[in-house]
């Protein structure tokens, strides 16, 4: 019970500050990322807190697990290099004792791994993409008077007036490469029918410029109607587990992102030998690269699975994890094994 508290005190000293230190970095990445959105649409303070709160689960998907492997090792290699551990295993004290204290974090971390990459994120990133589609839609339906900036589809729209849902002296414009479509109307009225925005021009005049081919066209109208579908996904449910699992197998993409959160999920077991074999070393005849060492070979696990696993999902889940856990252990029987 001494030797587990201090081992996961030394733990807790190296693991919290890996985790903050990735936590707050990953963090910064997605709040500019949020931000950005905001050139596409207006969001307040909250709302930022509301999308940063819907990255939170694929934020610490990202970070636990690194956090964990290297923290472990790094409070492990700490005693040792105080000669603590070397003077336990002195006495008798074998390193698969010190690495059965970890062993319940080990299984509690790659579950909460596999609810994360399999039920949290995927729920918490439809929440993020259907609010980010009401927003844009909300922007399209409430077009403002003598602002610029603002988009209908791919135009650009500007009106001078509005007078409740009626805009006033309103032009539109699009360039796609070498040609141009200006559209200019007396007044123009918005309709929202499930998603699809239909906005009606009334009493105006259309100009076509192609400066590739030298054309030019013009159209004087009484009413035109344009369309700009939003697909909302408000419109859909988020699939239950029977659709899910039924999409892992007949979409590739689908299949890729379930076989890297289960190689993810895995990492904790799959590298668990890895914790004692850095971990343990001789402070007299080796130097401390224990943390810079588990930091390697977690990227080498990530490169093994992260692109066979895009052409061979379910047989990467199967292979690669017990893998790596077979060569941990080897590699441990070979090193740690043989000198304590």
């Amino acid at each position: 019970m001494i030797l587990r508290k201090y081992i996961l005190t030394s733990f807790a000293s190296s693991f919290f500050p890996i985790f903050i230190v990735l936590f707050s970095i990953v963090s910064l990445i997605n709040l500019i990322k949020i931000a950005s959105l905001t050139a596409v649409v207006d969001i307040d303070f909250l709302e930022l807190g509301l999308l940063y709160s819907y990255a939170m689960p694929r934020i610490l998907y990202i970070v636990l697990p690194v956090s964990f492997f290297i923290g472990a090792i790094a409070g492990i290699s700490k005693l040792t290099a105080a000669y603590e551990l070397l003077v336990l295993s002195t006495i008798g004290l074998k390193p698969t004792v010190v690495l059965k204290v970890f062993l319940p974090f080990v299984f509690m971390l790659s579950f909460i791994l596999i609810v994360l990459s399999q039920i949290v994120t995927p729920k918490a990133q439809f929440l993020s993409k259907q609010f980010i589609k009401e927003k844009q839609l909300q922007a399209v339906i409430s077009i403002k008077a003598s602002q610029f900036g603002q988009k209908f589809g791919n135009k650009m729209v500007f009106i001078e007036d509005k007078d409740g849902k009626t805009l006033k002296s309103i032009k539109l414009f699009e360039k796609t490469g070498d040609s141009s479509t200006m559209i200019v109307a007396n007044s123009a009225d918005i309709q929202n029918h499930d998603a699809v925005v239909e906005l009606n021009l009334y009493h105006g005049y259309g100009y076509w410029t192609d400066i590739k081919n030298r054309t030019q066209d013009s159209l004087k109208f009484e009413k035109l109607s344009i369309l700009n579908e939003q697909k909302l996904l408000s419109q859909k449910q988020f699939r239950n587990f029977a659709q899910y699992w039924q999409k892992i197998q007949t979409n590739k993409g689908d299949a890729w992102n379930f076989a890297l959160g289960v190689c993810e999920a895995f990492m904790p077991i799959s590298l668990l030998f890895f914790i004692i074999v850095f971990g343990y070393f001789n402070p007299r005849f080796n130097n401390n690269k224990a943390s810079m060492s588990g930091f390697g070979v977690f990227i080498v696990y990530v490169f093994s699975y992260h692109d066979i696993s895009e052409f061979y999902p379910f047989a990467t889940i199967a292979v690669v994890p017990l893998a790596w856990l077979l060569l941990s252990y080897f590699i441990y029987t070979r090193t740690t094994k043989l000198r304590y």
